[in-house]
């Protein structure tokens, strides 16, 4: 029987030793910028990105993995002897798993190559890699692994806070009107992933209020028997909001 390799985009966000510790495969995005074309941490870490972000006036545009991609790597893992778990980002904001999907489809044994949607981003979906790599290397299938992960998605909750209303703005990701109003009224949102993996807010948090007080009550409120599970913290470039977070919960 064939061992399973877990593969993910890299807005999984997981550190390259986790990635090495658990034989976990990371197909890069790209990014697009100033003229010109990056691999997401190939030629561009989040080190560069995010001091550049504040200095630039156009904004970075990003798209997926090409089926090609995904598939060079599904047939580079297959060749190996092992099976392929793909845990995308979730399909309600990019192309990945469409594209992941396609090229698994290509394969004359798809059987042994499964897609998830993970209908999250970043330290979600990275979690759930670290979960499936784990069950991997203790010995379990692929049909196994995948069925498990399923139910873990389909309990997955992330949340999310701006500093900032501004580059979700000038981003399009929300309207201009609702910006405005947002910066007229020092108003920062917490926003979480909805079942379709679709960004949604949730409150409104208002000037005078600890932003990280409130999203640890969020996640209190919004959680169902928290003791025990795992909880994982990302930051944009803001360590010291994650490390006040980490010492709230």
């Amino acid at each position: 029987m064939s061992s399973v390799r877990i593969v993910v985009d890299s807005v999984a966000d997981l550190p390259q030793k986790i990635c090495e510790e658990l034989n976990i495969t990371v197909v890069p995005l790209y990014v697009h910028w100033g003229g010109r074309v990056f691999k997401d941490r190939v030629d561009l870490f989040p080190i560069n990105f995010y001091p550049r972000l504040k200095m630039e006036k156009d904004l970075p545009v990003t798209s997926p993995p090409t089926s090609q991609d995904f598939l060079a790597v599904f047939q580079r893992i297959l060749a190996q002897g092992h099976d392929v778990l793909c845990l995308t980002l979730s399909s309600g904001l990019s192309e990945a798993y469409g594209n992941a999907t396609a090229a698994q489809k290509t394969l004359k044994d798809q059987d042994r190559v499964a897609v998830l949607d993970t209908l999250a981003v970043t330290i979600g979906q990275g979690l759930l890699a670290v979960e499936a790599a784990r069950m991997a290397q203790a010995g379990d299938k692929l049909q196994t692994i995948t069925a498990a992960l399923r139910d873990k998605v389909s309990r997955l909750h992330t949340l999310y806070t701006l500093e900032s209303l501004e580059t979700v703005v000038r981003g399009g990701r929300v309207s201009a009107v609702k910006g405005a109003l947002g910066t007229l009224l020092n108003m920062k949102p917490i926003l979480h992933m909805d079942e379709k993996g679709i960004i949604k807010p949730l409150v409104v948090v208002r000037a005078g209020k600890n932003l990280i007080s409130v999203l640890a009550g969020q996640l209190d409120k919004q959680g169902v028997n928290l003791h025990g599970q795992t909880v994982g913290i990302a930051h944009a470039n803001n360590p010291q909001q994650g490390r006040e977070l980490a010492n709230i919960l």
